[in-house]
């Protein structure tokens, strides 16, 4: 290599660094906030998941269509469709919406009314909210969370024995009992991976305290036991790859701490906003590099959390602004219930300007360093390639 080339090779690397090291988003990138208002009338909404690719919000939301203006129904929502009803299963009643498939084309959620328990359903376009029935002897179900193609529900109910076990459901094999750990008790599925293959919950014994699961067809149900000094833990969701695990867990001085699990390195505490001394951790993007939450007072307060590696827990309200430049005047982002696998889309509620609890979606922009990334890659293949002719 002559002195020119390995010159102009150092200052490529130089510059390729120094960008991935220093980039971040700016408040100049375009960030966007929406509130998803309500049914026609109503003045309460809340978002409980999103799609992976981040086009569909799932919910509930204030019917006054109904008879009773209490009454809770199953919603979707769309940037081109606004808010929808989902409908509830035949006998009326209540419904609410909980999970949607990586496109948004099916989405799952539980429907009760006083004609028949509490039961979990499969909405499509086409069909409408289907039951998924029961466990064999049991006497209602809950869905959590579905598979990315929509094939796989998991979830929980109340079984022969009177305690809820965990889930899984296909078409094939029907509500499928996820079973328990040794000692009896009880169990909850709460969230899956996009392949299907990874099933995470919650599950307790008279022979252990509370402690998250992760399931696979392989192990069966596997406790995750409990973080440093803690006395229980839940797992309330997973990465669509399987690999992060995201809950809370009972900690010393009786509060509840996020925490992120994975493989190697098993739990590890994510902390607490300031001034605040309880959190959790809801939801996390595709590969569990950003997670999503809230964290509390352990009273009535709430604030809406978001934490990635490099900077640790904090409020996402104040990131929106502070970063992203968004005026947030009159609201308060309570919880954050979802996000896209890309992480670039974000969806829970608060509270309103107008004291009312109404959903919300974030769009945030894509970090930079994957594209400087791919540049600074193709510069040096560049070189490379000139080299070898």
């Amino acid at each position: 290599m002559t002195a020119s080339k390995k010159s102009i090779l150092i200052s490529t690397i130089t510059t390729l660094l120094s960008l991935i090291v220093f980039s971040r988003p700016s408040a100049s990138q375009a960030a966007s906030f929406q509130a998803l208002g309500f049914f026609s009338g109503g003045t309460y909404s809340t978002a409980n998941g999103v799609s992976a690719d981040g086009s569909t919000v799932v919910g509930i939301g204030v019917n006054p269509a109904y008879t009773s203006t209490s009454q809770h129904e199953a919603a979707s929502w769309t940037s081109g469709g606004g808010i929808v009803g989902l409908g509830t299963l035949s006998g009326g009643g209540e419904s609410g919406a909980f999970a949607a498939s990586a496109n948004g084309s099916v989405i799952v959620g539980g429907s009760s009314s006083s004609l028949a328990p509490q039961q979990a359903f499969r909405w499509t376009s086409g069909t409408g909210p289907v039951g998924l029935g029961l466990l064999p002897g049991g006497f209602t179900s809950q869905p959590s969370g579905v598979s990315g193609d929509g094939s796989v529900v998991v979830g929980f109910g109340i079984a022969s024995t009177g305690q809820n076990h965990a889930w899984s459901w296909t078409s094939g094999s029907g509500m499928v009992d996820l079973g328990i750990l040794p000692g009896g008790g009880a169990s909850e599925a709460n969230g899956i991976s996009t392949n299907g293959q990874v099933i995470v919950g919650a599950a307790s014994s008279t022979l252990t305290p509370q402690q998250a699961f992760r399931w696979t067809s392989g192990t069966g149900m596997v406790g995750l036991g409990l973080p440093a000094g803690g006395s229980t833990s839940q797992a309330n969701g997973v990465s669509a790859d399987g690999s992060v695990i995201v809950g809370y867990g009972l900690v010393a001085g009786g509060n509840n701490e996020a925490w992120k699990w994975t493989g190697g390195g098993g739990f590890v505490e994510l902390g607490f906003l300031p001034g605040l001394s309880s959190s959790s951790a809801l939801a996390a993007s595709g590969n569990g590099s950003v997670i999503v939450g809230w964290g509390s007072d352990g009273g009535s307060t709430y604030q809406a959390s978001i934490w990635d590696a490099a900077d640790g827990t904090r409020n996402l309200q104040s990131v929106l602004t502070s970063s992203y430049g968004l005026n947030l005047t009159g609201w308060t982002l309570e919880q954050a219930t979802g996000i896209s696998a890309d992480g670039n889309t974000i969806v829970g509620y608060g509270i309103d300007p107008r004291g009312n609890t109404e959903a919300w979606v974030v769009q945030v922009p894509e970090p930079a360093t994957l594209a400087l990334v791919a540049m600074g890659l193709a510069s040096l293949l560049s070189f490379r390639f000139l080299k070898r002719k």
